[in-house]
């Protein structure tokens, strides 16, 4: 009896102490960042958006055809922003590895968006930045050709 109520005062010590250690149930920030990406006034049609956040993070998205990314997870504060561009598979490329090897694509790839400087590529030397605040919020990002 005795060591059945030990064992039980035991264990509701350690239960008690992992939840109160440094960093216990402390995951990612739940902030979210979400826009369109635009090249001299036109959606980006595919890349990458990488946020380095204000704790040294660095967080990716894919751009989407319609130039929208969204970004999850990010620290508040201030973040430096970097937009890589991707080349898009050429329409009627045919697949090598997959349950159907030689078939066409899925579907074609819509026509090429505009090329995204290279220039923006390092969030360090891109010169773009974004204040993260808490919750959701909206930012679209305007690229110079």
């Amino acid at each position: 009896m005795y060591a059945q109520i030990w064992s039980r005062r035991m264990a509701l010590v350690l239960l008690l102490a992992a939840l109160t250690a440094p960093g216990c149930g402390k995951g990612r920030p739940a902030n979210t960042v979400a826009g369109k990406v635009y090249v001299g006034g036109k959606e980006a049609r595919g890349g990458t958006v990488a946020f380095l956040d204000a704790e040294g993070n660095v967080v990716r998205a894919a751009i989407g055809e319609n130039g929208n990314y969204r970004v999850a997870g990010l620290a508040p504060g201030a973040a430096k922003v970097g937009v890589v561009g991707h080349a898009r598979v050429p329409a009627g490329f045919r697949l090598q590895d997959g349950p159907n090897p030689g078939a066409p694509a899925p579907r074609p790839e819509p026509e090429d968006g505009p090329v995204i400087p290279a220039r923006y590529k390092n969030p360090d030397k891109s010169g773009l930045t974004y204040e993260v605040r808490a919750g959701e919020q909206e930012h679209d990002i305007k690229l110079d050709p």
